[in-house]
């Protein structure tokens, strides 16, 4: 995800493109790795669309933010959704939410955090155990100053 993502920063659309499409014929993904990747897919050929036609995170239309409303709609915690879920919370005053007592993959660990001098409001991580790869979905309460994510293996 970082190569796709460090394409699109660099404005090299088409490799980005390229890449993501070579990702499933040269990694072996279970059938629920698949299912996430499709969505991250659709998130980032969005996301792309958006930066092509010159606009930002908060300039949609209306039927820029159907589309992303469907990509969170989707039950699944998969990137793609949650990066969704995430823009319309932010940027148009969603409040998608986790509902607690629906029962939640046991590849998915999800924090929330109640502190209010803790910026980070929500983060998954995905599939958990992980082998190769995870990804992060996270919601920050504040976006004003400068933020440091730092990730720790269980060894510290």
């Amino acid at each position: 995800m970082a190569v796709i993502e460090s394409f699109i920063k660099q404005g090299l659309y088409a490799e980005a493109q390229s890449f993501m499409q070579s990702v499933p014929y040269t990694y072996t993904l279970s059938d629920w790795e698949k299912a996430d990747w499709e969505n991250y897919t659709a998130f980032i050929e969005f996301y792309m669309s958006v930066l092509q036609s010159g606009k930002k995170e908060h300039q949609l239309d209306t039927a820029a933010i159907q589309t992303l409303q469907q990509l969170a709609d989707n039950p699944l915690p998969y990137t793609g959704s949650a990066r969704a879920r995430a823009w319309l919370n932010f940027f148009y005053g969603y409040d998608y939410w986790t509902d607690p007592y629906l029962p939640v993959e046991k590849s998915m660990k999800t924090a929330s955090v109640s502190s209010t001098d803790v910026l980070l409001k929500e983060m998954d991580v995905y599939p958990n155990p992980c082998a190769d790869w995870m990804s992060f979905s996270y919601c920050f309460a504040d976006m004003t100053s400068d933020i440091i994510l730092q990730i720790f293996n269980v060894q510290g």
